[in-house]
């Protein structure tokens, strides 16, 4: 396959590892904010364009790099002034996320901290966090038990209700990757958790390829037990 090149302006991620992941459309509002991109190796985060947010550092940046990316890695060619192109959404904001109906009458949510620690003791319930200023939980089973738990005088706990717990989900996400993998699928993002800016309130694994398909989507479909996790979508991407 001939050498190519991808330059593109938007989100940079840290994956968690200290590695930066070029955001296609998949953003996440998960606790931390993930996007599932594309690693590009050679390229450090740098305080002039990044920021951080609880769990994770991120910034919007300009960067031209190999393409197509190899086992989900590339390698940085160059950097540019962050000219952001214009089939990339730079209006991604942490704060822009509301809360569900059914949360939005509470004054006074619980912490995060609480709502992290109600998942660690509860691995077989937890499906994920949103953090911010509008913290919620996503959890399975019976939400009113969840909210008894961790409801105090003060506070009142946002919990939305989610298919399959985190665990499950991380399953299903694998499968999706392997299936990509096996058929050679081409993505630019593959994210798991609570929603992204399309539904913010709803477990998601979200898939962003270079085009979608019919054979793709049944493939995509087929290799997970909950179809209706999956979100699928496709971005123009200008390759030199």
């Amino acid at each position: 396959m001939r050498k190519q090149a991808l330059t593109r302006g938007g989100l940079f991620i840290d994956n968690g590892r200290g590695a930066p992941e070029a955001c296609a459309g998949v953003i996440l509002t998960s606790e931390p904010v993930q996007c599932g991109g594309t690693i590009i190796d050679g390229l450090n985060f740098h305080p002039s364009w990044t920021t951080h947010y609880p769990g994770v550092r991120m910034g919007h940046h300009t960067a031209r790099y190999s393409w197509p990316p190899i086992d989900g890695r590339a390698t940085l060619i160059e950097e540019r002034s962050n000219e952001i192109s214009a089939i990339d959404d730079p209006s991604f904001s942490l704060e822009l996320f509301p809360l569900p109906a059914e949360c939005q009458d509470i004054e006074n949510l619980v912490r995060i901290q609480e709502l992290r620690a109600w998942g660690t003791a509860n691995p077989e319930r937890f499906a994920g966090l949103v953090g911010g200023n509008t913290p919620r939980l996503f959890a399975t089973g019976d939400l009113d038990e969840v909210r008894a738990e961790l409801d105090t005088a003060d506070a009142q706990a946002c919990v939305v209700s989610s298919p399959v717990n985190m665990t499950e989900l991380m399953a299903e996400r694998a499968a999706v990757k392997q299936a990509l993998r096996d058929n050679d699928v081409q993505w630019l993002g593959l994210g798991s958790g609570p929603g992204n800016r399309a539904s913010n309130n709803t477990i998601r694994i979200a898939v962003e390829l270079t085009a979608v398909d019919l054979e793709t989507v049944r493939l995509l479909t087929s290799a997970v037990d909950n179809p209706g996790l999956l979100e699928i979508s496709s971005r123009l991407i200008i390759i030199e």
